[in-house]
């Protein structure tokens, strides 16, 4: 070991000892006795949880509601109370399945497979959240397995009949695109223009979900590294939000890619050099 580590190491924590009568954990402490965790209020516990829910965006916001307003539908329908939160895990997972089983849309048509995992989720969503941040989970929690058989069932039910379809949007066409780019409407002619290619590059080399979050992105937002080879790009200056990564504690949900915009050197057009 190198001079010096050993010092710096007993300086920087206490180690965990043992004794006959059993271990003696002692306080974490960084150097000089300073204070190793942050103290917070309430009020500041409050705002960081509130935070979780100011950071979802508006379409997941729109969704959550609609979901909340179905089941509140229904149980107002059925002649129960409206404020399922309240209710106890056994009561909500039995008026869950009933209500899984009987969703239809006002045509009475069946909900396509995105639409009952997003009505189940907004509803998760609801109860996880302030003001109410029960700690259950419909989703996943083995209390809640005969609601959620019942909602996997109508999802096999679509497949086998032939609905379980999920229509996307279409890519735009490399023809368009080339057209795109070799028009006045994307280039550096006037300041009119130059706003556009900006806003287009960014838009798609960075957000591809859309315009969620792009008017909160600024200049620093943006870093110009190179690569291994030298070659020149950008990237952002932080993970970005997507659908799957939220901040989520689960290890499953892996990490985002990082996105980059190379530069096209000789390009009267590159992205980068503008």
């Amino acid at each position: 070991m190198e001079p010096g580590i050993m010092p710096k190491i007993n300086n920087f924590e206490r180690v965990v000892r043992s004794s006959s009568s059993g271990e003696n954990l002692t306080e974490f402490e960084g150097s000089k006795g300073e204070k190793r965790f942050r103290t917070r209020t309430e009020d500041e516990i409050i705002e960081i949880v509130e935070n979780r829910k100011e950071s979802q965006n508006e379409q997941t916001k729109r969704a959550t509601k609609w979901g909340v307003k179905q089941f509140k539908c229904w149980l107002r329908e059925k002649g129960f109370a409206e404020n399922f939160e309240i209710l106890p895990v056994d009561d909500l997972n039995i008026k869950l399945r009933e209500f899984y089983a009987s969703l239809c849309t006002r045509s009475g048509e069946d909900y396509a497979k995105s639409s009952l995992v997003g009505l189940r989720a907004a509803i998760n969503r609801h109860l996880t959240s302030a003001p109410y941040n029960r700690p259950i989970n419909i989703l996943r929690d083995r209390e809640f397995n005969s609601s959620n058989h019942v909602l996997v069932g109508l999802i096999k039910k679509l497949k086998h009949e032939g609905k379980d379809i999920t229509t996307h949007k279409s890519a735009i066409l490399r023809g368009d695109l080339a057209k795109l780019m070799e028009s006045s409407v994307l280039s550096m002619t006037t300041p009119l223009a130059l706003l556009r290619k900006v806003w287009f590059d960014i838009m798609v080399h960075f957000c591809p979900r859309g315009r969620e979050e792009l008017r909160e992105m600024t200049k620093s937002s943006l870093m110009f590294e190179r690569d291994d080879i030298g070659a020149e790009f950008v990237r952002m200056a932080y993970n970005e939000k997507e659908k799957n990564h939220q901040g989520t504690l689960n290890p499953r949900d892996g990490v985002a890619e990082e996105k980059r915009m190379y530069a096209q050197p000789g390009s009267a057009k590159c992205p980068v050099e503008l």
